[in-house]
């Protein structure tokens, strides 16, 4: 799926949900760098908002926690995200 739709942000989550939720989560970190580098720009911050729903469900609560303060801290201006 990932080399048919790599542009596709939904196919990255899905992906991503996979490996967190099968406890995979060091695979699934690699896999959201390799993701943030293959999707547009303007979609990384719903790519970012949601892999740090699932460390924040599924991985390491710091980890989820930290991915949010930073993307706050970045994207300070979009509201939706607060």
């Amino acid at each position: 799926m990932i080399k048919k739709f790599y542009s596709d942000i939904s196919t990255w989550i899905s992906f991503l949900l996979f490996y967190m939720k099968n406890n995979q989560i060091e695979k699934g970190r690699k896999l959201f760098v390799k993701a943030l580098a293959s999707i547009e720009k303007r979609q990384h911050i719903d790519l970012i908002s949601k892999f740090a729903q699932f460390e924040f469900c599924y991985g390491d609560y710091e980890n989820g926690k930290t991915l949010f303060e930073k993307l706050l801290a970045l994207y300070w201006e979009r509201l939706d995200k607060w």
